[in-house]
């Protein structure tokens, strides 16, 4: 639901993640192969392999159902990929949303304002990965946790800033390691030297074996109804076959 702040209303910020095995079924896929907008069908069927189209169609399915909960119209609104490659909606570009996916589990995010999200499955700590890409204070961070817990520590800050690139939306020109992802008393935070960037965090409830973060270009966390998980056979079910 839309909900009134200062006088005007604001759309929610909801967060979805939708197991894609279902799709193994090819009657099923195809069913959601053409509900799908035109340049998701596109980009799904560019990819190589089962497995990615399954999540493609995946995110696909979760953006529409994002858009049929704030009572826009899923067919209405294809996307387009702005400056550097962001996408949004044509028809309702007020909905920011950013989508992600691993494993088997679709991700999407949406809210008024710019915002980004990730998901991995968590697998081993990759310390040539956090030395690469991370600040010391990160790394030291990483190393210092035991096992079995140091695997989701690295994927704990791995989403979180990937989130944040998404967020912002400058694709590859912003390196994980130019900034930190720092905890604080008012929650988690991007800092760049001395200076705490004007962003916020969110770790949703994510499918077990997996990590997920989201961020949202404001300095206060908007308020979320929780992370749904979403039944992909039964919201394809919704929508009768041509």
């Amino acid at each position: 639901m839309k909900r009134k702040t200062g006088g005007r209303e604001r759309l929610k910020t909801a967060v979805y993640f939708a197991d894609t095995d279902c799709l193994r079924d090819a009657e099923l896929f195809e069913s959601a192969r053409g509900i799908v907008s035109r340049t998701r069908r596109e980009r799904t069927d560019r990819m190589r392999f089962a497995a990615s189209k399954r999540l493609s169609l995946g995110a696909g399915l979760l953006l529409m159902r994002a858009m049929s909960d704030e009572g826009l119209d899923p067919f209405k609104s294809d996307t387009a990929d702005g400056k550097h490659g962001k996408p949004y909606l044509t028809a309702y570009p007020e909905m920011r949303f950013s989508l992600a996916h691993s494993g088997s589990v679709a991700m999407c995010v949406t809210a008024d304002v710019n915002t980004g999200c990730d998901i991995e499955r968590i697998a081993d700590a990759r310390p040539e990965v956090a030395e690469r890409f991370f600040d010391e204070a990160e790394t030291r961070d990483i190393s210092g946790t035991e096992d079995p817990l140091r695997a989701a520590r690295f994927y704990w800050y791995w989403t979180l800033k990937e989130s944040y690139v998404k967020c912002l939306g400058t694709g590859m020109s912003t390196e994980l390691g130019s900034f930190r992802i720092r905890e604080t008393d008012s929650g988690i935070r991007a800092v760049n030297g001395d200076r705490t960037l004007p962003f916020s965090f969110l770790i949703p409830a994510c499918p077990d074996g997996y990590a997920a973060a989201c961020c949202f270009e404001c300095e206060s966390l908007p308020e979320t109804a929780g992370a749904e998980r979403v039944d992909l056979f039964k919201f394809i079910a919704k929508f009768p076959a041509e």
